[in-house]
């Protein structure tokens, strides 16, 4: 795992309307494709590399 000193917070942007009840290092991704099972599949590899990273 990378060393997490180097991350630094994103900056406020205009219109950020953030919880900070779900806020503090989660990720959320955006999917787009011509065909839904193809943007499922697209995020469903992201998810299962990002846990194997983490362990």
């Amino acid at each position: 795992m990378r060393d997490l000193k180097h991350y630094k917070d994103l900056p406020h942007f205009p219109r950020d309307q953030l919880c900070p009840d779900f806020s503090g290092g989660d990720v959320c991704i955006q999917s787009c494709a011509n065909d839904p099972q193809i943007a499922f599949h697209a995020v469903q590899n992201l998810v299962r590399v990002a846990c194997l990273r983490l362990r």
